[in-house]
């Protein structure tokens, strides 16, 4: 006869939370993954005002963001933008307004930074008087994309800018307010500050396959995981 103490006795419970995490690294041991080493550098807030001279900011391994306003005597304002002393390759994400001269592109929030044309050298943001065919020349928040190689493979990244315009004196004057780089391989968008967190992962594609491919065991991890407050943000 078994005791009362025995009787009593629960077994312990696991969280479909932590299922999900256990399911996740035995997935990957089961299907030879391994957890990916590049990453997404941000800034974070910079903030920086950028009038009547040049600013430039570090990226990765001697690579620099080059920013410059200039105004003259005449009141010809002009905002420039370049990818400075990466060995390999310097470029910023361009359109083509006009018939033989490309300028940096105006992204929206979110935009692929590796996709369309990317032009080297120094890339006009906006002027004054006449502005026509730039990209940055009104007032608010822009992002601008860029790449460049310093021997490891293509990196990509954006920088956020606050354009002045010709609202607030001197004009075309404006703030880089952060910036953000991925290391080679790794995709970005403009604006986005990290990569996919592990949970974002685990609802991919890829990270239900890998669950799914530990049989009945996966399979029960896998409906955990959907269940789990933890994927459901």
């Amino acid at each position: 006869m078994k005791s009362k103490r025995a009787r009593l006795r629960k077994p312990a419970r696991v969280t479909s939370s932590r299922w999900v995490a256990y399911g996740m690294a035995g997935a990957a041991t089961a299907i030879g993954t391994t957890t990916a080493e590049a990453e997404i550098h941000y800034s974070g807030a910079v903030n920086v005002l950028v009038s009547f001279g040049e600013k430039t900011f570090p990226l990765s391994n001697g690579a620099i963001l080059w920013f410059d306003h200039f105004q003259s005597n005449t009141d010809y304002t002009s905002a420039k933008f370049a990818v400075r002393s990466a060995p390999v390759s310097n470029g910023w994400q361009a359109d083509l307004p006009f018939r033989h001269q490309y300028v940096p592109e105006n992204l929206t929030r979110k935009q692929p930074i590796s996709t369309r044309d990317f032009r080297s050298g120094i890339g006009i943001l906006a002027t004054s008087p006449f502005c026509n065919g730039f990209e940055f020349c009104q007032h608010g928040v822009a992002f601008v994309g860029f790449k460049f190689n310093t021997g490891g493979g293509t990196q990509y990244g954006w920088v956020r800018l606050k354009m002045r315009g010709d609202d607030i004196p001197p004009k075309n004057s404006f703030y880089v307010v952060d910036y953000a780089w991925a290391d080679a391989g790794e995709r970005i968008r403009a604006g986005q500050t990290d990569s996919r967190s592990q949970d974002e992962a685990a609802v991919s594609p890829s990270g239900s396959l890998g669950l799914l491919a530990l049989g009945k065991t996966g399979l029960e991890l896998w409906r955990a995981q959907r269940s789990s407050p933890v994927t459901g943000k």
